[in-house]
This record gives structure tokens, sequence and C-alpha cells, in this order.
């Protein structure tokens, strides 16, 4: 407790920017778990935490403004924020750091089978799979160079049956959407003292 009341430096301003699929940026899980790590990597008083919401809204506006739209997939061609994308971003927000969060998939692939049941008909059932990659950089937002950088790769799968192709969901990778964001943000370790 002393160390904290004893700090007379500098506040540094750090922002959260998380790009990822549409439906996965929805997912209030994922932006607790985004948030409550921002929070431990970046302590008070030596850093602020901007509003999450905030962060993301300029993010929203900035892809607004360049034609750079958020699509169901972030591996869809063009859509990825480049450095001096973070960097522009970063200095809207009046950031020092810029706490990057990038994750994206392969596509789903799919793979089908099919069985006949007396009695009961056909029942079809399809696999989907996907590899879902998440990427952490911390950019300095003076220099726009990146200063600490994380990547995890997380195969997932999902399954969904259907009764004479009636029925059946789309697949979901929330779950490894989430196991490969939990890891990444937990396998971190940057020593942000010295930034």
């Amino acid at each position: 407790m002393n160390a904290i009341s004893s700090y007379t430096g500098e506040t540094k301003k750090v922002s959260v920017l998380l790009d990822a699929p549409l439906g996965y940026m929805s997912n209030e899980e994922i932006r607790n778990i985004v948030v409550e790590k921002a929070n431990e990597m970046f302590p008070t008083p030596q850093f602020l935490v901007t509003p999450f919401e905030d962060s993301q809204m300029m993010k929203q506006i900035y892809r607004e403004e360049h034609n750079m739209p958020t699509v169901e997939y972030a591996s869809t061609f063009g859509t990825a924020l480049k450095m001096a994308d973070i960097q522009a971003i970063g200095q809207s927000l009046d950031a020092d750091y810029v706490l990057f969060i990038q994750v994206s998939d392969s596509g789903p692939s799919y793979s089908n089978s099919s069985s006949w049941i007396p009695f009961v008909g056909s029942i079809s059932s399809s696999k989907a799979k996907t590899s879902v990659k998440c990427d952490i950089r911390i950019m300095n937002i003076s220099t726009g160079k990146y200063v600490a950088m994380k990547q995890t790769v997380k195969d997932g799968a999902d399954s969904s049956s259907s009764f004479m192709g009636i029925g059946g969901d789309q697949p979901s990778f929330d779950k490894a959407y989430q196991e490969a964001i939990e890891r990444c943000l937990y396998e971190l370790d940057i020593d942000t003292s010295t930034l």
C-alpha cells in the first residue's frame, strides 16, 4: 500500500482496442476478461485505463471514416488494423499506450456425415472446425512502435445435427475464441512498470 501512495511520477493513459469478428465482439464475458486483464497489467496510479466502450467506439468511428467495415470474420481480406491505424486511434483517444487485441480465425471448414435410421429417416450431422488466432500488442503511441507482443492459436470445433434436412444450427466458435483470448491474456507477462 505504501508503494502506491508514494508514487509521484506521471500517470500514463492506456486505451484498449479489441478487434474481432462481430459475434465475438458482443460477448460480454470476453469483454470483462479483457478489461480485467488490462487493469491488472496497467495498475493505478502509474496508469489510467480509459473506459473500454470509449475506445471501442473510437475504433468503430475510425473504421467507418476509413471505409474499413467490421465484418463477420476478422480474417476477411482487408479489414485488419495496421500500425498507423492503431497509432491514429490512440492519438484520437489521447493515449500514451494502446493495448491492441486482435482475434481472427481461419474461417470455418466443414465435414458432413449422414445416416439412415429405419422408421426415423435421414439424420445428418456436420462438424465445423476453425483455428482462432489471438494477437496481443502494446504500442507506444508517441513512437508508433510495439513494445510488447504475444500470439496464441487455438483450434475449435462445433457440431450440429439435422433431421431430414430440417434443423441444425450455424456453428459457434465462442468457446474457442474465449479459450484463445483467455490463454493469451493469462500467459501475457509484461513488466509494464518500465513503460
